[in-house]
């Protein structure tokens, strides 16, 4: 499997027939992760655009797959309150995929004890949650060291289900993590295969599409298509601008 991949939605796809033909199965961060030998986790952090993921959730459910999108309440790139995105992410949730929180830490300032940042996540979980109920997952945009390695349980404060942290010692040290993150895979899938029992695979959906594209050719079809979107919004209310 020591190839290259050309972030196509076939080539995506090839990839996780590759991983169940090795044996092993896909599961949810919430499942009972003892029940099989090996398992592998699809995770997507969206942080550019809801339609790209929408776009990928169609992609996957097509190819009877399914998967977490983590959204961020805090974007400077999208809004997901608002009623696109809001549509966009119950859709995503109707075909069976799971939604999640995509947190940035860095958006509070340091923080500097463990109840000061559970108390942020759980103000974000329940924004999102008025979309989706029952969000009970999480995932941090970029990581600190310091985040890393407080391994910090997320409980709400009702004493309710806990909010499972992708990157607490359970899912990011017991399992093999690897990311496509700015558009490269910094492992070969054909060294990781086989050689662990529990995968974490991390995509972000703005670098797949249906035919192949370079990295700068994404950004910056992303950007003409962003400019577009408000342009036409200023023009529908001050037709002048036209």
């Amino acid at each position: 499997m020591n190839r290259a991949f050309d972030f196509s939605y076939n080539s995506y796809f090839e990839l996780i027939k590759e991983i169940k033909d090795a044996g092993y199965h896909p599961v949810f961060f919430d499942e009972d992760l003892n029940e099989k030998e090996r398992v592998f986790i699809l995770r997507h952090d969206v942080d550019f655009s809801v339609e790209k993921a929408y776009e990928m959730a169609v992609q996957e459910d097509g190819n009877n797959i399914h998967s977490t999108f983590f959204f961020m309440v805090s974007s400077n790139q999208y809004n997901p309150l608002s009623r696109k995105n809001r549509d966009f992410i119950k859709k995503i949730h109707y075909m069976g995929h799971k939604i999640g929180l995509h947190f940035d830490e860095t958006l509070y300032g340091e923080w500097k004890t463990a109840s000061d940042f559970v108390r942020n996540v759980l103000s974000e979980v329940e924004i999102l949650g008025d979309i989706i109920k029952g969000t009970d997952v999480v995932s941090m945009h970029e990581p600190s060291k310091k985040l890393l390695d407080a391994d910090l349980r997320i409980e709400r404060e009702n004493n309710d289900r806990e909010i499972i942290n992708t990157y607490s010692k359970r899912f990011f040290r017991d399992f093999k993590y690897i990311s496509d993150s700015r558009m490269e895979w910094h492992e070969d899938f054909s060294s990781i295969l086989g050689e662990y029992d529990r995968l974490q695979i991390l995509t972000h959906p703005i670098w797949w599409n249906k035919k192949p594209m370079s990295r700068k050719d994404i950004l910056c079809d992303y950007i003409e298509k962003a400019l577009t979107e408000r342009s036409d919004y200023v023009k529908e209310y001050y037709p002048e601008v036209g």
